[in-house]
């Protein structure tokens, strides 16, 4: 009697592991994160235990630090479900604020060809996090950086005047 073997899954020699890019604390009115490495071909971020000092905020991503509005940028948590250049085509379950003073809050921003000098870079994100009525709130969306120029920066800020009290911000490269 044969004894059957069964397959091995099978991975592309092109799918690579997540390599750590930087760690970085979120302070101040605004936390720029530049440099970044232009070696892989996705960049996957985590943002975790985001607080505030003052005030409840909308929590936003800026690529390359743009603040023209020509381009999408990522509001990981918009002020209401929106599509277009100001939300990226964001879904917002719940409030519409981060609770300043709970760090019960995680997001996953996913940016393809960001490196790219010739094409758009499409991205998603998703998250949950407690807002001002003190509910879980849950917030989704993709977009795309409409522009040719390649992402070396990540700016976060808490939209307004409010500054960060904490949080952590993880870029992975991802081939």
């Amino acid at each position: 009697m044969a004894i059957k073997q069964i397959p091995q899954a099978v991975v592309p020699a092109s799918v690579g592991g997540m390599t750590l890019l930087s760690t970085t604390t979120l302070s101040g009115a605004k936390t720029l994160i530049s440099g970044i490495s232009q070696a892989y071909n996705r960049l996957v971020v985590y943002v975790f235990g985001v607080t505030g000092n003052t005030n409840d905020r909308l929590l936003r991503c800026l690529f390359n630090d743009e603040t023209s509005g020509l381009h999408d940028n990522v509001y990981m948590i918009p002020a209401a479900a929106t599509s277009g250049s100001s939300g990226g085509g964001a879904v917002s379950v719940g409030d519409a604020v981060l609770l300043r003073t709970s760090a019960l809050n995680a997001f996953t921003i996913t940016i393809d060809n960001y490196a790219s000098s010739t094409a758009y870079k499409p991205y998603s994100w998703y998250g949950k996090y407690i807002g001002s009525a003190s509910a879980n709130s849950r917030v989704s969306g993709a977009g795309t950086y409409s522009t040719a120029t390649a992402i070396t920066s990540l700016s976060f800020d808490r939209q307004g005047t409010d500054t960060f009290a904490g949080g952590t911000v993880l870029i992975y490269g991802v081939n």
